[in-house]
């Protein structure tokens, strides 16, 4: 009777500290911890149940990419460009293709060269007001159609007044009014894909440098930057 009062003692002891040692973490296993029979897990505090641990195996081979998504808006159309004899010109001479006539500057004047044609004189000086007075040192643009009769008809686009005149081109490639062939326009080098590059001469004496320019707008936004004389 002895024994079983201290087995049972000893057991309520042991009970009583195993109590008194659990705490909030209180399985602690060292070494595995192993559950067995079909149906027996792991119970938690809000009643759910695990039956086995999830292991995580290696990734798997990269999936099919998803359809391609549809096309962005539209972008803003760029602003237009502006086609101009001398781009014309640079893309046929790109091309490796022979320049037309338009494209090349003349070495000399002719009476082939000009007409039919339009060019816009540009020089520093002598101008002429609306008014018909005379004006000194201003830039001056003048736009010249050279017929194919012989006859150029003139007009001021800056500082000069209009009218028509007869031109002739002499055996030199001096161009002059038609009535005296003293003074005039010789070409010079320097020309351009934009302008022909000339000396007015008196008597075969330099006065000035004029530019013949092939299109009006470089002609006008030239001449807005002359202060002086164009230099030789």
């Amino acid at each position: 009777m002895l024994k079983k009062i201290i087995l049972l003692v000893s057991c309520l002891s042991f009970m009583v500290a195993a109590s008194v040692y659990a705490g909030t973490d209180a399985a602690r296993v060292s070494g595995d911890f192993r559950i067995s029979g079909a149906g027996n897990g792991l119970v938690f505090p809000d009643g759910s149940m695990q039956y086995k641990a999830a292991v995580q195996g290696p990734a798997g081979p990269q999936g099919i990419p998803g359809p391609v998504g549809p096309q962005g808006p539209k972008g803003d159309a760029g602003s237009a460009g502006q086609v101009t004899l001398a781009s014309i010109c640079a893309a046929i001479s790109a091309g490796g293709m022979e320049l037309p006539a338009f494209c090349t500057t003349p070495s000399k004047f002719s009476k082939e060269y000009l007409s039919g044609r339009t060019l816009y004189a540009v020089w520093f000086g002598e101008g002429e007001a609306p008014n018909g007075n005379a004006l000194h040192e201003v830039p001056v643009v003048v736009k010249i159609v050279f017929g194919s009769n012989g006859i150029a008809q003139a007009t001021g686009l800056l500082n000069s007044g209009s009218g028509s005149f007869p031109y002739a081109v002499t055996a030199s490639g001096l161009l002059y009014d038609g009535t005296d062939s003293t003074e005039g326009n010789t070409v010079v080098s320097g020309s351009t894909a934009q302008y022909i590059k000339t000396y007015y001469t008196v008597n075969g004496v330099f006065d000035n440098v004029d530019l013949y320019f092939f299109e009006q707008a470089p002609a006008m936004a030239y001449a807005s930057t002359l202060t002086a004389s164009i230099p030789r």
